[in-house]
């Protein structure tokens, strides 16, 4: 499981507790039901960082980017 922190068309800024690679590929699945939205999107991790309490923070970039309206 991960936490969505920041969200834009081109990437994603997640936080998960086990870090994996850089330019590892990874397919992440956005669930709001408050929006009726399931949608799973290709992604590259770019960077990590490490975050509070043992977490890490990961820079997707989307292949391709989110459409305008999802």
């Amino acid at each position: 499981d991960s936490e969505l922190v920041d969200v834009s068309r081109k990437g994603m800024k997640l936080r998960v507790a086990e870090c994996p690679r850089i330019q590892e590929a990874v397919v992440l699945r956005l669930i709001v039901p408050e929006l009726d939205l399931d949608l799973s999107v290709d992604a590259q991790i770019c960077w990590n960082r490490p975050a509070p309490d043992n977490a890490w923070y990961l820079g997707c970039v989307l292949e391709p980017e989110l459409p305008e309206k999802c």
